[in-house]
């Protein structure tokens, strides 16, 4: 069983004795699977009260207007239903020291790195472990609060590609965040009740009633529940390429690393496997663009702008319907580059030095194949699929030679 969590909550809380009537009126109202879920989480939590959402436009309005009572969005004028939600900043969006994956084995999560290296590709917890965390954290988190039962469908009710899920949480910003990035509240309830799977989804605030300290929002969003399925139901999740930070190499360009669901070696197998599939397979080209070089003399940006970029696609689609292998471009060390006068720059405002930006620098790429190599024997080890090691084999030949 794999489960993604992420622990937003701060603090062991004491329980409190939560309303037996409410349980009493709410659970026979939901299908048995949901009505056990989240008696489970109340019976946890200690709200005041439970709320079943519907979905309905009066319901998210009340919403909106309790989180706008209580100083947490305040509506725009200039546009129809539009609100600005603040956090604090501090606040972002995805910590990689809080998200966890919980597997009964570690290598089911993340690859074990060597020399007893901490894995930079996903935490992992073993279950005890997160029941530990749950028991002190949970607990209680709710009291003084309502609980909303968030019935969800990332997609169409009723799609064969939808995918359920129900999500319990105490924060009404929540409840108005997921009616935006899902369909949620009645509809897909009585599709639950004809008893298709749903993923389970906890999240609390975390700050029981009466509040000693400000408030921040968090939202348990939907990357987490995209996960949970990614490797059993052969979803594919994108951003691995490297990046640099300062001095320090991230391989992680868009901060995504915790975030792979499972094994990175398994998950870089799954990619390569798509060639392999049964026909029709439409496989994407893959190109690789750097609009921020800059000129070593003058600390200025080689590319003019994004204004420009459409002359780099107008090359990429001429590449994408080619005849033959070198049309409009010309090997190098690290694959095809545009032939000297393939990307137009007619009516360009100032001239463009092509020789720079498309220079290939052979000590860089040496010292750039020893990072890697280094990255990948610590991070990956065993786990990284024959291809992507024969790759990194032939550049590690090309560069050297």
């Amino acid at each position: 069983m794999r489960m993604l969590f992420n622990l937003v909550i701060e603090s062991p809380l004491v329980a409190r004795k939560w309303p037996k009537k409410v349980c009493r009126s709410l659970v026979p109202s939901l299908p048995p699977a949901v009505a056990d879920f989240v008696k489970r989480a109340a019976d946890e939590c200690k709200p005041i009260g439970v709320h079943v959402v519907t979905g309905t436009p009066e319901e998210t309005a009340n919403i909106l207007a309790g989180l706008e009572k209580e100083g947490m969005v305040k509506k725009l004028p200039k546009y129809e239903n539009c609100w600005l939600a603040r956090t604090d900043p501090k606040d972002v969006a995805r910590v990689e020291s809080k998200t966890v994956i919980v597997t009964k084995n570690q290598r089911d999560t993340v690859p074990i790195p060597s020399g007893g290296a901490k894995s930079q590709l996903g935490s992992w917890m073993s279950e005890s472990d997160w029941q530990k965390a749950r028991e002190a954290r949970f607990p209680g988190c709710m009291a003084g609060r309502t609980m909303y039962v968030i019935p969800f469908s990332m997609g169409p009710v009723g799609s064969t590609l939808s995918k359920y899920g129900v999500q319990v949480t105490d924060s009404p910003y929540v409840v108005a965040s997921m009616g935006i990035m899902t369909r949620m509240g009645t509809p897909v309830l009585k599709k639950l009740a004809e008893g298709v799977d749903f993923v389970r989804c906890q999240h609390s605030l975390g700050r029981p009633l009466p509040l000693k300290a400000p408030l921040v929002n968090s939202l348990l969003g939907k990357k987490c529940f995209a996960l949970r399925i990614a490797k059993d139901e052969g979803w594919l999740s994108v951003n691995t390429p490297g990046s640099k930070s300062g001095k320090v190499i991230m391989h992680d360009p868009f901060a995504m690393r915790p975030f792979f669901g499972y094994n990175f070696g398994d998950y870089l197998a799954h990619w390569l496997s798509m060639e392999s599939r049964k026909a029709p397979t439409h496989l994407p080209k893959i190109f690789h663009v750097n609009w921020f070089r800059k000129d070593s003399a003058t600390g200025s940006f080689l590319w003019p702008g994004f204004g420009e970029n459409a002359r780099v696609l107008e090359w990429i689609f001429k590449r994408c319907s080619r005849e033959r292998e070198d049309k409009a471009a010309k090997k190098s060390i690290i694959g095809w580059l545009p032939e000297d006068g393939a990307i137009d720059t007619e009516g360009l405002g100032s001239k463009v030095d092509m020789g720079a930006l498309f220079d290939v620098p052979a000590p860089f790429w040496q010292k750039e194949t020893k990072e890697l190599r280094a990255y990948f024997t610590q991070q990956v080890g065993a786990d990284l699929p024959a291809q992507v090691e024969a790759e990194l084999k032939a550049l590690e030949d090309r560069v050297h030679n």
